[in-house]
């Protein structure tokens, strides 16, 4: 299972360092993988990774650029980022770089 979250996340432990509303970091990637296993979905790998790093993966795997091997997408909400593949490949993370707050 994987899923994507505004602002930084840092891969190594699926922390947030800067998560909007929360004075600390969050231990996000944690917090899914127990409500999935609560949910009765068993014990899984959860992997978490910057919004637009989620988009640009989805893209390229059933969206709009799966044909292509180069394209770029481009995220608004409480940010703005950006997710890019070249040569068939996504270029990532895209944080801390790829993604700036408004």
């Amino acid at each position: 299972r994987g899923g994507g979250a505004a602002g930084s996340i840092k891969s190594e432990d699926g922390r947030t360092p800067r998560f909007r509303g929360f004075p600390r970091p969050v231990p996000l990637r944690a917090l899914v993988a127990a409500a999935l296993q609560k949910r009765g979905a068993g014990r899984l790998d959860v992997v978490l990774c910057n919004d637009a790093d989620a988009a640009v993966r989805a893209e390229a795997w059933v969206g709009a650029g799966r044909d292509d091997a180069r394209f770029a997408v481009l995220t608004l909400g409480t940010g703005v980022g950006c997710g890019v593949v070249i040569d068939g490949a996504p270029l990532g993370p895209a944080t801390p770089g790829g993604s700036l707050e408004a």
